[in-house]
């Protein structure tokens, strides 16, 4: 009976409305919340006593600047307690506003905050059969579960090629033709002949990037959605039959010069975009400023699409942040080694317009994903793929790999076990006392830190014995804190973040954004951006134990939670941040107080090492949406000093006594392992962002070579050209020219030329992108992301 009751009071309040003149009548519920970029979802808002109206008017904002992204009108009929709003095809993603107007369009009262899922972060809901991606297609297909459209048996879609173009200041979808008409959805899937869906007119020279739809037809009534998409596809099937009327046959490669002649005027942002860390282990340590291209990554080796368009690679990172709307992707061999686009043509490549989009998105080159396609994927195609790669060293020449030479690894500090602290440049310190504590300034960023009693309770309770010759259990264990809660703040730029332990379930964190919780179970949002800042849920488990928090400045930090326990790993940019304060201390290795003032202490001296930590209490703007107070206060017993050196202060490499003394604080064998490989996964981090020295490309245009591993010893020899006669000399070795450079041995004059008359129609898209000065970098791959 009580289950039966459950289920009448459910249902008794989704039919209920609020009907008060406050904030919370205007607060609409949306179900679900987010959307695909490509739109068609049907969107359920409900929570307000809606006006009795024939209809209503669906308003989508921009948060930041208020610009309207799209207002139409709301899908079937209006009840008291629901509106249905279709998803409109957007050019943005992220958070945006979603507002109901009853009054035709005159104000907006109810609203609520709907994300924009970025396009590659969900599946596409219409599965394109067959060779898409080739020019030279004759039949094409489509697949798609007609139940997310509708129940009705009996509906009809229409299959709609929706194109894409970049053109006076604007960003432009649309319809092109017709695929399909009446086509039964139930059918779910639909094939048809290239030959008779060819483009005419001017839109065979602007649209070279869409999409295909599958709409319901006006007359039957949607359920989830009201029309589908595939992701974007290349238009070279669709244009194919007046290109070649324009420019013969081999239209791909004509195509491929033009984009050259006319993409090589701008490559400013080429030299401004982040350089590639030079080797695996970097790129995957340097989570702050790099992530695992979705396309390539160890985590996808077993896909068989895995790293479909660097073959040569077993791994690629982008940047995080855009430059100017340009971006970076830097892929790895299986050895480590940076791959180079000038040595496979499936190697590294810079992006003219970054995959993931730029704010502010919605403008050229600022679309997620299709101002990439634009810019940087369809000269791919025309200049790789639809030419046999024989114009591929054209697209190489403009989008190649930046140079790792210029490359600066970030430095680590660490918070892990009861309280353990890890420093910049490698000291070691205890918090001895519970409290809240500022980790790090750096500029106008924060990141606050609090300090809690173990959570866990203990296994057994051990301590010494008074004579410190055995251990013994004992009933008051004190002088043992741990991680609990870390926010940070980008004061003027970003929201504020707060991860914390989950108070009934210390293998979880929660998130919350400006003190409200944030959820991260759904697939589609493990990725959330919000202003200045971006938190992913990186769990494989599929659990809450696991996040990494980016903000625009390049600083990122990974919190896990271990044994109960809460480990971070920050990483700091040292190219922009020069001066950090805080208890990780400065960027150097020194210390400061608030005050700006320098400060030594000894760090076998207690009450030194805890008179700097009680300096760097928060003691105003606190981040935390709990307030606590503390009064806890360190016990400094002078027979046990020589316990605590042993067991609080270890040396660099050392990590056994922070396990030793976690054991004796908890009898937990389970967190002083934790600790103890959290120690080891440390070093191997620092290890692994240590510079080692490289010459960068051995810069030889269309060129083999015996090797492509161009750190200082390494001899390459260049084997023969991919085209035209090679000359020079042939064989190079990278050496030291002092303590900080290093360049190959002897100067490079090998050289792949081409015939006389190729030279000469040649000349005009000639580069010269060789560089030799190098940093350095190791090859040990040791990941960055805490496993669980």
């Amino acid at each position: 009976m009580a289950d039966i009751s459950i289920i009448i009071s459910k249902v008794f309040l989704l039919n209920l409305c609020i009907f008060l003149h406050s904030a919370r009548a205007k607060q609409l519920k949306a179900v679900p919340n987010y959307a695909d970029m490509y739109g068609g979802r049907i969107v359920d808002l409900s929570g307000p006593c809606f006006a009795t109206v024939k209809s209503a008017y669906c308003q989508f904002k921009n948060p930041h600047d208020g610009v309207v992204l799209a207002n139409q009108k709301a899908v079937g009929d209006i009840s008291r307690t629901n509106v249905r709003c279709m998803v409109p095809r957007l050019l943005v993603r992220d958070r945006v506003i979603l507002s109901v107007s009853t009054d035709n369009k005159t104000t907006y009262p109810y609203s609520t905050n709907f994300t924009i899922v970025f396009p590659r972060r969900i599946p596409p809901s219409v599965k394109p059969v067959g060779e898409w991606l080739f020019h030279n297609a004759t039949v094409l297909s489509l697949k798609w579960n007609y139940t997310l459209l509708t129940n009705d048996q009996n509906s009809l879609v229409d299959i709609r090629l929706i194109g894409f173009k970049e053109s006076d200041g604007k960003a432009i979808y649309k319809h092109l033709i017709i695929l399909g008409k009446d086509v039964p959805a139930s059918i779910g899937e639909y094939e048809f002949e290239i030959s008779n869906y060819q483009c005419s007119g001017q839109d065979c020279f602007e649209y070279e990037v869409g999409l295909v739809e599958v709409k319901l037809q006006d007359k039957f009534t949607p359920t989830k959605n009201k029309f589908l998409s595939t992701n974007r596809v290349p238009l070279g099937w669709f244009v194919r039959n007046v290109m070649k009327a324009k420019y013969g046959s081999d239209w791909p490669s004509d195509l491929c010069m033009k984009w050259h002649k006319s993409a090589s005027r701008d490559m400013k942002w080429f030299d401004e975009i982040l350089k590639c860390p030079c080797s695996l282990a970097q790129a995957i340590a340097d989570f702050g400023r790099w992530h695992p291209d979705i396309g390539c990554n160890l985590q996808m080796a077993a896909n068989r699409n895995n790293c479909k368009y660097h073959h040569a690679a077993v791994h690629c990172v982008r940047s995080v942040q855009p430059v100017n709307g340009a971006g970076n992707q830097c892929c790895y061999s299986a050895k480590g080694y940076l791959v180079f686009a000038a040595d496979t043509y499936f190697g590294s490549t810079a992006d003219r317009s970054h995959d993931w989009g730029a704010a502010p998105y919605g403008k050229p080159g600022h679309v997620p994903i299709l101002s990439h396609w634009v810019d940087d994927i369809i000269p791919l195609f025309i200049c790789c793929q639809w030419t046999d790669f024989k114009s591929c060293d054209y697209y190489v020449d403009l989008r190649g790999t930046t140079d790792c030479t210029e490359y600066n690894p970030p430095v680590p500090a660490f918070v892990f076990g009861l309280g353990h602290i890890a420093t910049f440049r490698g000291r070691k310190i205890r918090i001895m006392a519970a409290g809240d504590y500022i980790l790090l300034k750096a500029g106008t960023t924060e990141v606050q830190a609090r300090f809690e009693n173990n959570l866990t309770p203990p296994e057994s309770k051990p301590t010494w014995t008074s004579d410190y010759t055995s251990l013994q259990v004992v009933r008051v264990i004190k002088n043992a804190f741990t991680l609990t809660s870390v926010a940070i703040e980008n004061d003027g730029v970003s929201d504020r973040v707060e991860l914390r332990l989950h108070k009934d379930d210390t293998d979880n964190i929660e998130v919350l954004l400006n003190g409200e919780i944030k959820l991260f179970k759904e697939k589609s949002l493990k990725w959330q951006d919000f202003k200045g800042v971006a938190v992913i849920n990186t769990t494989l488990a599929g659990k809450n134990c696991n996040f990494t928090v980016l903000l625009t400045n390049n600083i990122g930090f990974q919190v896990a939670t271990v044994a109960g326990t809460m480990q971070l790993d920050l990483m700091m940019p040292t190219d922009v941040i020069k001066v950090t304060s805080g208890l990780f201390g400065n960027i150097d290795g020194g210390k400061t107080l608030p005050n700006g003032e320098s400060i030594v202490y000894d760090a076998y001296k207690p009450e030194e090492v805890y008179n700097f930590e009680k300096a760097w209490k928060v003691k105003s703007n606190n981040f935390f949406k709990d307030n606590k107070t503390f009064s806890t206060e360190p016990i400094f017993n002078p027979k046990a000093k020589s316990l605590f050196v042993r067991y609080c202060e270890f040396n660099r490499f050392n990590f056994y006594n922070a396990c030793g003394f976690d054991y004796t604080r908890t009898g937990s064998t389970v967190i002083a392992k934790a600790t103890e490989e959290a120690g080891y996964r440390q070093k191997s981090l620092v290890y692994n962002l240590k510079p080692i020295r490289s010459c960068g490309l051995l810069d030889v245009p269309r060129s083999k070579k015996s090797s492509y591993e161009y750190t200082i010893g390494t001899t390459t020899t260049v084997t023969e050209c991919r085209s035209g006669s090679l000359s020079g000399n042939t064989t190079y070795t990278c050496v030291y020219t002092s303590s900080v450079t290093q360049a190959w041995s002897p100067d490079v004059t090998a050289k792949c030329e081409l015939e006389m008359e190729m030279e000469i129609e040649n000349s005009s898209y000639s580069s010269n992108t060789g560089m030799i000065v190098g940093t350095v970098v190791t090859v040990l791959v040791v990941g960055a992301i805490i496993i669980i």
